[in-house]
């Protein structure tokens, strides 16, 4: 079977005219495993936590620390990246 589907990630989503969800749906309350979960998991991320209590203006300042530490972790990976192949040489 094959199913159509339309939306977006900030507003809602419909699948065979069915709708899913919707950006005034309340939020869901996670049922976190006993073992946690990883620290990579985006459902805990500092602006979606914020968002989710209506904190937009706060969202936004996470929002740019987490795109600062992704900056800031790229410019690691590709200077490392460098130095791999120049040692390789």
């Amino acid at each position: 079977m094959i199913s159509e589907g339309d939306g977006s990630w900030i507003s809602h989503l419909h699948i065979d005219g069915k709708v899913f969800w919707t950006i005034d749906d309340k939020a869901i309350e996670w049922q976190v495993p006993a073992e946690g979960l990883l620290p990579s998991d985006s459902s805990i991320r500092g602006d979606l936590i914020e968002i989710c209590k209506g904190e937009m203006e706060i969202a936004e300042e996470e929002k740019v620390k987490l795109e600062v530490a992704q900056r800031a972790d790229k410019a690691l990976r590709i200077k490392a990246e460098k130095e791999r192949t120049l040692n390789a040489k």
